[in-house]
């Protein structure tokens, strides 16, 4: 089934205590709502493991940047550490993002994502969830294509302009910090 996520993911049971900022940009290569949270107190903290690297995406002190693109199917969530760090860079594939204010902005998810490391590293993930829901007719041939198409396209622009996105993330997190 498609999921929607919101920019301010407020229903996440194991942050205890956050702070959350966010602002409608528009700037020459993005227009969007961009969100920062900042956990201030998190129960249990999110471990993920690349390979044979294991990386905390959630802890108390950690921040969340997520930007969410006019007209693009795709959500960027930039995480950083509590030294203001990137940590990795999470791509949702979407079937639309839906674009408000205020901390209101939402996505249909299409359940392929890409994951890039912070020294740019790329993972290609849950692809078998994106099969699955066009072998139980949840996604059309269609969005089962775009969705790949979208991958590729992530995959493209970060082998290109890593050093870019990064460079973006930060003018963001600025921006949202300083609110």
């Amino acid at each position: 089934m498609i999921k929607i996520k919101t920019i301010a993911r407020k229903k996440w049971k194991r942050v205890r205590k956050r702070e959350s900022f966010f602002k409608n940009i528009k700037t020459a290569g993005f227009e969007g709502e961009i969100g920062l949270i900042h956990f201030l107190e998190v129960d249990l903290p999110l471990r993920k493991k690349y390979k044979d690297n294991k990386y905390t995406l959630v802890a108390s002190g950690y921040y969340w940047l997520q930007m969410a693109p006019k007209n693009k199917n795709y959500w960027i969530t930039a995480m950083f550490d509590d030294k203001k760090e990137i940590v990795q860079f999470y791509f949702d594939v979407t079937k639309q993002n839906v674009i408000k204010n205020r901390g209101r902005s939402y996505f249909y998810d299409l359940f392929l994502d890409v994951v890039v490391l912070s020294d740019g590293e790329s993972y290609l993930l849950d692809e078998d969830e994106l099969q699955e829901a066009l072998k139980y007719g949840e996604i059309t041939q269609n969005e089962y294509d775009m969705a790949y198409t979208v991958a590729k396209s992530i995959l493209d622009y970060v082998n290109k302009s890593f050093d870019e996105l990064v460079k973006f993330s930060y003018y963001c997190f600025d921006t949202l910090e300083n609110i």
